[in-house]
């Protein structure tokens, strides 16, 4: 089970973090600061008992601050039949929100990562995603041109709907390595549309190198969303 969710850990409210209670926000077309968000989830969440299904306004409001996250459509992509209360499985007098999956999994997210900007090593990891994303798209074509597409784990049919395209080599090894083979760390790397779904390098020749180094290096195979979900657990 992937834990990516709504997870409560003094951390969340510390002092650093509710210094940043003046930023207003919008929800649902309703204006709280960052404090008066997360105080609200809180009480949603130990209002109820453990394993409570949220419902009504309380669901609205938790999916809201949900799709407040930069990357809030992967997040997303095995799907959300609910949002439901569990103990937090590290420190269990604490709780937590997870999405239930279309599988039944559960993913737990954070709302520190929804209502903060995302770290500038996740914006550049998204940007080199974006440069590689039109080879993912060409080996998931040549894939179906090949005749019957099945999961490389669970052996099930796949279809372009339900297929995921899978570094063997994981994806985040390869950054590493391209960094170090030039010498370069995220910081030395500047964006533009940074803060959003669509980041870009601003040096378009190492953006270039770094389209040219996976074509050469990436390993991929198809898995089903729910192979590909188990493997994402154990990263």
């Amino acid at each position: 089970m992937i834990k990516c969710c709504l997870s409560y850990h003094k951390a969340i409210f510390s002092k650093k973090f509710l210094n940043q209670k003046s930023e207003i926000m919008k929800i649902n077309g309703n204006k709280y600061t960052k404090k008066q968000i997360l105080d609200k989830c809180k009480e949603i969440m130990y209002s109820h008992s453990i394993g409570t299904k949220l419902s009504g306004e309380e669901l609205d409001f938790v999916m809201a601050v949900l799709k407040q996250h930069y990357n809030y459509e992967d997040k997303m992509k095995y799907g959300c039949k609910g949002i439901v209360i569990r103990n937090n499985p590290y420190n269990p007098k604490y709780r937590e929100f997870r999405i239930i999956t279309d599988f039944g999994d559960e993913i737990t997210f954070s709302p520190r990562k929804c209502l903060n900007k995302p770290k500038h090593s996740a914006q550049v990891k998204r940007a080199m995603r974006n440069i590689i994303h039109d080879q993912i798209i060409e080996f998931r074509n040549e894939l179906f041109k090949s005749g019957v597409v099945k999961c490389e784990i669970s052996c099930e049919v796949l279809n372009q709907d339900n297929v995921h395209i899978d570094h063997i080599y994981p994806f985040d090894a390869l950054v590493k390595d391209f960094l170090e083979l030039n010498n370069i760390t995220f910081e030395d790397i500047k964006l533009v549309n940074e803060g959003n779904n669509q980041p870009q390098f601003v040096d378009t020749n190492l953006a270039q190198k770094w389209y040219d180094y996976h074509k050469q290096n990436a390993k991929l195979r198809p898995l089903s969303a729910r192979e590909n979900l188990k493997l994402s657990n154990k990263e």
